[in-house]
């Protein structure tokens, strides 16, 4: 038997063993009379490895006697015939509290893996935008997942769920609000993720955050976008600790290039302080502090007419509690509060004076949550037991006045013209909820893991109290030791959060929870330095919300004043597709990717079925990567289908209207295709690390089109409407270095 079957067998026991693929030689042969931990000890040893067991997960790290891979005769052996895919299954983190999963598949990423990635501005949240599934155009860092809407994307940091973690929150959340440097490790489910997770339909990006920069107390870098400093430190409590103080602050102009303005001052500032401490070998408590902070000045094309003013500032205050030894269970208990505070402002001035197209909004903005999560898990060899419950009080404040006047385009389409809003609201109440699942082996190849969970919240404006139950199910069965297939389905609910009211376009309630029933089945091949997976998926909405867009072109500086701002209100929506992907090591520095994806989402309104916006039919992703020792380059193809736009026909009679839902998404934009390299060069000196890296984003600067726009024309009996094409980012260059002391 080889090492990797017996650690293969004592997973389907139960165990969570957690190792990566180039320091455990997988193909060495192992003599035993039965598989257990204690004959996988000794055959570790051999090779100057051993077991850590640390909180429920069985990690393998390197032991005092540890003899690199290259100097190790039987090692060399079993690894030099054939490049090994290096696969860290799950990075290591003193906060990980829950395993690996078995029956949901989730992507990882360490933090050396994400930094090997071209990442657009270097934001580590940027990874996401490749994998299969994803639609973007390269605008914002909160994707599209599977068809479902940007807000569909649960964002956790350390098991405490997020508020909007982005800067230029107000222009598409264009750059996120985590500092690469800070990641430890960042896992990421596109669907049949498991019943802990609620309140999200189609995705889940769950962070962990560093706790050390390696061996070094002072870190200091400069970027294109960024001055960062950070200061590590150990504490001398109890079982010892550490502590992290960061800071990083910069301008966003260039990365706020896809907005049409003539000058901005797009500032914006992270703060962040945590501490931690094991208080015993089995309990640890951390508790810490983060600063978001968005001070953003957009002035129009047309000077002293169209100005866009954005300030929002994000506290958050977060302690944790571990506790591990409770016979075998472990529980996490966690608090948090959040202050959000946004005042976001629009005017067009000149043009209202005109009585033809302008407006001024005035937006004030304040929220507070205030919430406690508890976790249990149980487990070891056998089933898995999990249960947990969250609790939160929220309260919001909105202040809003606004005078629109939306132009001749707007008659056009049917939709109000002029508009004059003056609402001002408090939503305050109770949310949270509960979950319970199990992982269960079935025999030595199956697993399933069944789960339910009830969400709440009574802090609706005109309905009171709400509840939601979730049933979900994951199947994962073993056909070889290469190949697995996993079933994934359940009900994922959305309720709106408090801070998600949509007064800015006119609202003042809460659209129920919205309802995705999801299937998904996947099929995943490894052999050696090849990785194959593929996975077809379904997804039916059930009361989705309404929304707002700009028909022609998204991404402008005004976007609720403009005239083509349309409320779209779907019936039903349908998302299905598949993805396929292949992940293959040529060497031990060379890795390449590639992935296809297709996808067809739609919209169901008034009988018709219509697509979405960002229904993006064909997609394909190619990476590769170059490591050795401490250089690494790497680049990044992304093509796909043209997103949908909305054409006027180039003539409309007096007197004539075009119905929206007659026209929405009724043409397609020409493809996308964006090159994106990235490189990095570590030198390590006894007193200091220096870190120098580029990452440039669409290197062949090409036009890729955002949308069309239209300008009418009085001509005689009518309008003429002439097409102008809109364009997002051209090429982005992001240098940078990291002086480590």
């Amino acid at each position: 038997m080889t090492l990797g079957e017996l650690i293969g067998l004592l997973e389907v026991e139960g165990a969570r063993i957690v190792y990566s693929t180039q320091l455990v030689p997988e193909g060495k042969t192992v003599s035993l009379d039965s598989p257990t931990l204690d004959v996988l000890e000794e055959a570790l040893k051999e090779l100057g490895l051993t077991l850590r067991y640390q909180q429920g997960v069985i990690a393998i790290v390197r032991g005092p006697e540890y003899v690199p891979v290259a100097e190790a005769e039987s090692v060399a052996s079993a690894l030099e015939d054939e490049p090994q895919l290096e696969t860290v299954i799950v990075t290591g983190s003193r906060h990980r509290f829950f395993g690996p999963e078995t029956t949901n598949p989730t992507r990882s990423y360490s933090s050396s893996e994400i930094g090997a990635q071209p990442l657009f501005a270097s934001d580590p949240l940027r990874v996401t935008t490749r994998l299969p599934g994803v639609s973007t155009l390269g605008v914002s860092a909160r994707p599209h997942i599977r068809g479902g809407l940007s807000d569909e994307l649960l964002i956790i940091r350390n098991g405490i769920e997020l508020l909007e973690p982005f800067h230029l929150a107000d222009f598409h959340s264009a750059y996120s609000a985590i500092d690469i440097s800070s990641l430890d490790s960042l896992d990421i489910y596109t669907g049949g993720f498991p019943a802990r997770y609620g309140n999200r339909m189609s995705g889940v990006m769950d962070l962990q955050t560093r706790e050390r920069s390696e061996q070094r107390n002072l870190d200091i870098g400069f970027s294109t976008f960024a001055t960062r400093v950070a200061l590590y430190g150990d504490v001398d409590f109890a079982e010892g600790g550490n502590f992290l103080l960061s800071w990083r602050g910069g301008d966003l102009d260039d990365v706020a290039s896809f907005i049409e303005h003539e000058s901005g001052v797009p500032e914006y500032s992270d703060l962040s302080a945590s501490f931690h401490v094991d208080l015993t070998p089995d309990s640890s408590v951390a508790f810490g502090f983060t600063q978001a902070k968005d001070d953003i000045l957009f002035v129009g094309d047309l000077v002293g007419q169209e100005t866009a003013l954005s300030k929002v500032v994000t506290d958050h205050l977060w302690a944790e509690y571990l506790v591990d030894g409770l016979g075998r269970w472990r529980t996490r208990l966690t608090g948090s509060a959040i202050d959000l505070s946004r005042r976001n402002e629009q005017f067009d001035n000149e043009e209202i004076e005109q009585d033809q197209e302008g407006g001024f909004l005035q937006h004030q903005q304040d929220v507070l949550r205030v919430a406690v999560r508890n976790d249990w898990i149980r487990d070891g060899l056998g089933t898995t037991y999990e249960l947990g419950w969250q609790a939160e009080f929220n309260r919001g404040r909105y202040q809003h006045q606004s005078e629109i006047e939306r132009g001749v385009i707007a008659d056009l389409i049917g939709t109000p013209r002029n508009e004059s809003r003056d609402i001002n609201l408090k939503p305050e109440g109770w949310s949270g909820g509960g979950y319970v699942q199990m992982q269960v082996p079935v025999g030595e190849r199956l697993v399933i893991q069944p789960g339910m969970r009830i969400d709440f919240q009574d802090y609706y404006i005109d309905r009171g109290f709400e509840t939601q139950l979730s049933p979900r199910l994951g199947v994962a069965y073993t056909v070889s030791d290469e190949m697995t297939v996993r079933l994934d389905l359940g009900r994922f609910q959305q309720p709106e959060a408090v801070q998600e009211l949509q007064v800015r376009d006119g609202l003042d309630r809460f659209f129920q929870p919205q309802i995705a029933d999801q299937v998904a089945v996947a099929l995943e091949w490894r052999g050696g330095s090849l990785l194959l997976r593929g996975e077809a998926y379904y997804k039916q909405y059930r009361r989705p919300k309404g929304r707002f867009e700009n028909l022609f072109n998204p991404f402008v500086l005004l976007p609720q004043l403009e005239e083509d701002r349309v409320e779209i209100q779907p019936d039903q929506v349908y998302a299905s597709g598949f993805d396929v992907s292949v992940e293959r090591a040529f060497s031990r520095s060379i890795t390449g990717d590639l992935s296809y994806s297709y996808m067809d989402a739609k919209d169901r309104i008034e009988g018709r079925s219509i697509p979405r916006r960002w229904s993006q039919r064909h997609t394909m992703n190619l990476g590769m990567r170059y490591e050795l020792g401490d250089f690494s380059l790497a680049g990044a193809l992304t093509w796909h289908s043209g997103w949908n736009s909305t054409a006027l026909p180039s003539f409309i009679a007096d007197g004539d209207v075009v119905p929206v839902s007659s026209i929405l998404n009724n043409s397609e934009l020409p493809e996308f295709l964006s090159l994106d390299v990235s490189a990095r060069k570590v030198w390590d000196f006894p007193r200091v690390r220096i870190e120098v890296f580029a990452d440039v984003s669409n290197l062949t600067d090409r036009k890729n089109i955002a949308g069309i726009d239209f300008d009418e024309r009085r001509v005689e009996g009518g309008y003429a409407l002439e097409p102008e094409r809109e364009f997002v980012l051209g090429r982005v260059t992001s240098l940078g270095v990291t002086l480590s002391f």
